[in-house]
C-alpha cells in the first residue's frame, strides 16, 4: 500500500516540477485539494482493483447544475460517478422524506422510487453495478490483470476464497472501497486544509517541506 502511496504521489509531484520548469514564472497554481483527493483516490482504487481503473468512462445521467433534478446523459469515469451518484442520493432523500406516501411506505421498510429523479439515480447505481460486475469478470477470465506485484490487491485475494466470496459479495466490497476513495479521502483532505487556513504556523512548515522535496 505504501510502495502504491509513493507512486502515486511522485507521480503528481513531478507533473507539478515538470510545470514549474516550463513556466516563465518558473511557478504553477496547484488545486491543492482536488489533487491530495486524486492521490488518495487513485490509491485505494488501485489498492482494491489491481490497477488504476478512475478515468475509465461510461454513460450514467448526471445533473444540468448542482441542487437541479434535471438530468443529461453524460459519459463519466467511475471517480466522477461516484460523487456524482452520493449528490444525487443526498439530495434525493431530502425529497423523499417531504413526501408523506414515502414515510408511509419507508415505515414497512420498502424504499419506493417515486419520482421520475428516483427512478434514474437507481438506473445509475445499476450503471456502476454493472461496470464492476463486467470488470470483475474480465479479471476471471484473464483478460484484465493486476498490475501490482504479486497480485497484492485485494480483488485477488477474493478470487482466492470463490466459495466464500460470491460475485455481489466482491462488487459491494469494492464499490465500498470505492466510496472510501472517493469521498472519504475528500471530506478528509478538506479538513486538512481547513485546519492549514486556521493555523497559518502549520501551514508555513507545510510549504517549507514542499520546497525542500521539490529542491531535492
Amino acid at each position: 500500500m505504501l510502495e502504491t502511496l509513493k507512486e502515486t504521489t511522485m507521480t503528481a509531484f513531478n507533473r507539478w516540477i515538470d510545470e514549474i520548469k516550463s513556466s516563465p514564472e518558473k511557478s504553477t497554481d496547484i488545486n491543492i485539494a482536488y489533487e491530495f483527493e486524486r492521490i488518495f483516490s487513485r490509491n485505494i482504487v488501485t489498492i482494491a482493483f489491481g490497477e488504476d481503473i478512475s478515468d475509465e468512462k461510461f454513460e450514467i445521467q448526471v445533473r444540468k447544475k448542482a441542487g437541479n433534478t434535471e438530468l443529461e446523459p453524460k459519459m463519466v469515469s467511475i471517480r466522477e460517478a461516484v460523487h456524482e451518484i452520493a449528490d444525487q442520493l443526498a439530495d434525493d432523500w431530502i425529497k423523499k422524506c417531504a413526501n408523506p406516501l414515502f414515510l408511509v411506505a419507508i415505515t414497512y421498510g420498502y424504499n419506493p422510487d417515486i419520482t421520475a429523479y428516483s427512478k434514474a439515480i437507481t438506473a445509475n447505481c445499476n450503471a456502476v453495478r454493472k461496470y464492476v460486475h463486467n470488470y470483475v469478470k474480465d479479471r476471471q477470465s484473464g483478460k484484465r490483470v493486476c498490475k501490482l506485484e504479486n497480485n497484492a490487491d485485494i480483488l485477488s485475494l477474493f478470487f482466492e476464497n470463490p466459495e466464500v466470496f460470491t460475485d455481489d459479495f466482491i462488487i459491494d466490497e469494492l464499490l465500498d472501497f470505492f466510496l472510501a476513495a472517493a469521498i472519504t479521502t475528500q471530506n478528509a483532505t478538506q479538513t486538512i486544509i481547513c485546519h492549514m487556513i486556521k493555523s497559518p504556523e502549520n501551514l508555513k512548515k507545510l510549504r517549507n517541506e514542499f520546497d525542500t522535496f521539490l529542491k531535492g
